[in-house]
């Protein structure tokens, strides 16, 4: 019998290291972050390494499983189509996590041979635990304004007006770095919590396990995934189904003649008290979801056509994948890298790695090779589930069995419209598999069990675990080493972007160099190098500058031919060739990069490069393409900057109008671009246009408002905004512009009330307006608070670096090529800020602001003469 105190420290452990998996290992962190990153390989590489080693000292080998045959195709068929692949030394790296899924298996299969199930299950939903607490505190945070994270800046009780629930619901997505994810986890989990509560003799576990079941549904339906409920309409029937059939199938005559106690028998007080407990808790469901339902519904159905397009297109692209190569695909993990060389514009491009379909994702990216080997695995995992239910007699044991293997199917089946390859969500199945397939361990015996069946089980007679215990020893071990040496050139990387950022050229290129030499099959450190030198050539004298950028554009065409994605690094091509004054050959890869890429900056460069060249057309077709994708740019001060583009805004704008994107109306994308020139006549046209739409109620009748208080009818403006909050109680913007009449109206606490609860409706520049506001009370420190939160960033596209190399890089415009879309509004609370720093004697971040501003629109007139009149300054 294990003593109490070590079983206490075995928990203690299980549940470090399943905490560990769930929130840091295998997740965002680990990928993108380097320190961790390094932390994570040693950390999983030692304890697998050490558990190995302890069993060859015992004289053991890895325990045998019913899926020994299937693993081990299934791993031969990775590593076989990653080898052939279109980037085999992507894959090898990112094979290095399903193959310690697969140790980790055994090692989880070998606990519970050893009689350790209840110690790992335990330490599972301790973390499952912390992930809902964590969830919990997320929703908190929003409904309260705790600043959990920077856009929980206003709560709604002190806003409602005593109304408990406001007119949205978050999406709860920060345990598992994003709501799909958690729906999986919470899914796969809910289904063995039911047997657990159904089965355990415990009165404190079914009461645990009640609680967690119940933060478990809320989590589970705050995170708003339809995958998430699709496992659980799958997987739930299959619970039930399996506890009907392990009760009315069990081995009657084994249990008359077991000895035995039954599992528990509650008396009857106890029986009364959950009864009186299950109809309260009903009770309170019906009246929750009477108030909530509708809105969750809206939440979570209503408007996600977009996604189920954008899965459709996914869909199709891996179909034509597995096509093109349908023996062993494009290699594992690379079904991201290959949508993305096909530099096509009109196809997703953000943030895609997979197809969104497990099995989908499996032929474009192991063919028929892995669908071969990963079927087998899937048939040979039911196999043994089946045989393992048949093998035990005793109902609650097969409840048990049942429920996992539910939770399993509904797994599958949510991984019919998502991929999960984040070891937080595959750690749960395989404690399930292993939990419910390891053979308890035989009484009065310290070693595991031996009754092993499986579909091809290995004959007992090639016992082949001591030598593939010393295989998978020894490739773990060289994986390890492997993959600490690819970090050592990311580390040489990172120094070189921070080296760079300081202005120390020199020391940047021989970092980026060093990067380069220790993974030369990695184009990541290619394009670092490439871009160090243009950067730095755009910053010396000609003659200093010209043999730096003719290196960085031989760099970039090198690194371009290993790795043919184009969009921003052909932009950045095109930036140096532009320098070495090749107009022909910068034009060819601007075009080359706004063919694959529909980021309108990309566009509105390629027409500043057609109108130096004296190609108007083209150059206010591609302005045209730009301002269709991207009516909000029509803002910026650019377009008026230059007498050919003022004398040409109308051809512009019919450009745009032929290249409007689908999921824009005419009269919408007229009403954005005229709200973003604030031409206000223009905009009480396109907006009565609107008005009859449902679909676009809030937005036309919320821009009406504001046409009306521009023209200072402050009566009509209220009434518009009316209208439009009446249309829909969660249209943030109408309470924006409503607060702006009540000011002007002088009812200053009724304007504030508006404009907080348009900031927790997600309108920033509603803490702009806050802001002027304290600032004219004299709380400047509040002013300054609201003043940061409205301040835009234009983020570095650091997504295609992501699908492309998984690491956590940026590479901005190179000289001459430049950014625009800041106009004099969402200019203003920079430039209220900067006033503020000023009036108090602090110009270094008032310089600081302005110099910010320029970098994300160098047309925007006031942000020059500011920064010239504070340059001018003694």
């Amino acid at each position: 019998m294990m003593q109490p105190s070590r079983s206490l420290g075995l928990q203690l452990l299980f549940f470090l290291a399943v905490l560990y998996c769930t929130f840091i290992g295998g997740t965002f962190y680990t990928d993108f972050l380097l320190p961790l990153r390094v932390f994570h390989h040693l950390l999983v590489g030692v304890a697998l390494l050490g558990w190995l080693v302890y069993k060859l000292r015992r004289g053991e080998g890895l325990p045998r499983t019913p899926l020994d045959v299937p693993i081990i195709a299934w791993l031969a068929a990775l590593f076989l189509t990653a080898l052939l692949g279109i980037h085999p030394r992507f894959s090898l790296e990112k094979l290095w996590t399903p193959f310690t899924w697969a140790l980790i298996f055994y090692l989880l299969f070998d606990l519970g041979q050893r009689g350790y199930t209840p110690l790992v299950l335990r330490a599972l939903y301790m973390s499952a635990t912390v992930v809902c607490l964590v969830s919990l505190a997320e929703l908190a945070g929003w409904y309260f304004g705790w600043p959990l994270l920077p856009q929980f800046v206003q709560g709604w009780p002190s806003i409602g007006s005593g109304q408990l629930i406001p007119p949205t619901l978050h999406r709860l997505s920060l345990a598992m770095n994003g709501a799909t994810p958690l729906s999986a986890y919470i899914a796969l989990l809910i289904p063995p919590a039911i047997a657990i509560l159904v089965t355990t003799p415990l009165r404190d576990t079914r009461r645990a396990m009640s609680l967690w079941l119940v933060l478990a549904l809320v989590v589970e339906a705050l995170s708003m995934s339809r995958g998430g409920i699709l496992a659980l309409l799958v997987s739930l029937p299959l619970t039930a189904l399996a506890f009907y059939r392990a009760r009315r199938g069990m081995d009657m005559g084994a249990i008359a003649h077991s000895k035995s106690p039954p599992q528990h028998a509650p008396d009857k007080s106890d029986a009364k008290r959950r009864r009186w407990l299950l109809g309260a808790g009903l009770t309170v469901g019906i009246v929750a979801f009477a108030m909530l339902g509708p809105l969750w519904w809206q939440s979570t159905f209503a408007g996600r056509a977009g996604s189920t397009d954008f899965r459709f297109i996914l869909w199709q692209v891996a179909l034509g994948t597995f096509q093109e190569d349908p023996m062993t695909g494009v290699g594992p993990f690379n079904y991201g890298r290959s949508l993305l060389r096909r530099n096509d514009a009109s196809l997703p491009r953000r943030q895609i790695m997979t197809a969104h379909n497990l099995y989908l994702n499996t032929a474009a990216e192991t063919g028929l090779v892995g669908l071969a080997a990963s079927g087998w695995l899937l048939v040979s995992t039911m196999f043994a589930f089946r045989q393992r239910w048949q093998e035990v007699h005793e109902a609650h044991r097969r409840m048990r069995i049942g429920a996992a293997g539910a939770a399993l199917a509904g797994f599958a089946a949510q991984n019919l419209v998502d991929t999960f390859t984040a070891t937080p969500v595959v750690l749960p199945a395989l404690v399930l598999m292993a939990s419910a397939l390891a053979p308890s361990p035989p009484k009065h015996a310290q070693g595991p069990s031996s009754r092993i069946h499986g579909f091809l089980t290995l004959p007992k007679c090639l016992n082949w675990s001591r030598p593939l215990n010393l295989i998978a020893l020894g490739t773990l071990a060289l994986y390890t080493l492997g993959l600490l040496w690819w970090d050592g050139a990311q580390y040489h990387l990172q120094r070189s972007i921070r080296l760079a950022q300081e202005g120390r050229w020199e020391e940047a290129v021989a970092a980026a160099t060093c990067a380069r030499q220790m993974d030369p099959g990695m184009a990541l450190y290619t394009f670092q190098l490439a871009h160090v030198l243009s950067e730095a050539g755009a910053r010396m004298d000609t003659l200093e500058a010209h043999p730096l950028t003719v290196q960085a554009s031989n760099l970039y065409r090198v690194a371009l031919a290993a790795e043919p994605v184009h969009g921003r690094q052909s932009a950045n091509l095109a930036a140096t060739l532009w320098r070495l004054g090749d107009r022909e050959g910068a034009l060819v890869a601007m075009q080359e990069a706004v063919a694959a890429d529909p980021a309108p900056v990309l566009a509105i460069n390629l027409g500043y490069f057609y109108q130096q060249v004296g190609d108007i057309p083209r150059a206010m077709a591609s302005y045209g393409r730009a301002l269709a994708s991207a009516p909000e740019l029509g803002a910026s001060q650019f377009w008026e900057a230059d007498a050919t583009r003022r004398m040409h805004w109308p051809e512009i704008v019919r450009q745009a109008e032929q290249a409007l994107p689908a999921h824009f109306s005419l009269a919408q994308w007229h009403l954005l671009l005229a709200l973003a020139r604030q031409e206000w006549d223009a905009v009480k046209e396109h907006a009565a246009a609107l008005s009859n739409d449902p679909s676009f109620s809030c937005l036309a009748f919320s821009a009406t408002a504001r046409a009306r208080l521009a023209d200072d009818r402050l009566q009509e403006a209220l009434q518009a905004a009316e209208q439009a909050i009446g249309a829909d109680v969660a249209c943030g913007g109408a309470y924006l512009v409503r607060g702006q009449v009540r000011l002007a109206q002088g009812e200053e606490d009724a304007a504030e009330q508006d404009w907080r609860i348009a900031l927790f409706l997600s309108q920033p520049r509603a803490a702009y307006h806050l802001g002027r506001l304290y600032e004219s009370r004299g709380d400047r420190y509040e002013a300054a608070r609201f003043y940061r939160h409205d301040l835009t960033m234009i983020a570095l596209p650091t997504d295609v670096e992501v699908i492309l190399y998984d690491r956590h890089v940026a590479f901005d415009l190179l000289p001459p090529l430049f950014h625009i879309g800041i106009g004099p509004e969402e200019a203003a609370p920079y430039f209220a800020l900067a006033d503020l720093y000023q009036a108090q004697g602090d110009d270094a971040p008032a310089r600081q602001l302005y110099q910010m501003l320029l970098v994300q629109d160098p047309y925007l007139l006031e942000a020059q003469r500011r920064l010239e009149a504070l340059e001018e300054t003694p």
